[in-house]
């Protein structure tokens, strides 16, 4: 099992290279991870904003990106309605 803090760029890499060492090419990534916070917008602070967008949007950035870096690179397609 391999779990790393999404929001960080130092610990997305570090894994990233320990499961290509001890597993090999990854095919298929598949992040999961989000947070909410349960309260009305204008009440949360913005350190709290900030940690969701961080971990929501970043997370898959980071995700990405490290990805590419390590493997051969990939197409990504996405569709915007």
């Amino acid at each position: 099992r391999y779990t790393c803090d999404v929001s960080s760029r130092e610990n997305v890499e570090e894994l990233a290279k320990k499961i290509q060492s001890e597993v090999g090419d990854v095919n298929i990534l598949i992040n999961n991870a989000g947070i909410l916070c349960c309260r009305p917008f204008l009440q949360q602070t913005a350190n709290q904003i900030e940690q969701v967008v961080q971990v929501n949007l970043m997370g898959k950035h980071i995700h990405i990106q490290t990805h590419t870096q390590l493997e051969r690179p990939v197409l990504l397609t996405m569709k915007l309605y």
